[in-house]
C-alpha cells in the first residue's frame, strides 16, 4: 500500500535486539533499563543539531565536512 509504512523507532530495536540476544525480559522492563541511555542519547542529538544549525556556524560545518 504505497505511502504506509511501519514507523520503527529506537525503543522497538532495544527490545528486538534483546530478545534475539536471548533476553527473557518483558520489553517494558528492557526498556525502563535504557530508559536513561535513551534520554541521554535525545539531549545530545538536540544539543549537536541546534549547534549545527546556529547562525554563523555554516563555516564550521563546511570545514567537518571536509574532515571526513
Amino acid at each position: 500500500m504505497p505511502g504506509c509504512h511501519k514507523q520503527v523507532t529506537t525503543a522497538t530495536i532495544i527490545a528486538i535486539s534483546a530478545e534475539r540476544f536471548g533476553c527473557q525480559l518483558p520489553s517494558e522492563e528492557i526498556l525502563e533499563i535504557f530508559a536513561t541511555d535513551l534520554d541521554l542519547n535525545a539531549q545530545g542529538l538536540d544539543v549537536w543539531l541546534g549547534a549545527r544549525s546556529a547562525p554563523g556556524n555554516a563555516s564550521k560545518e563546511a570545514a567537518s565536512r571536509g574532515r571526513q
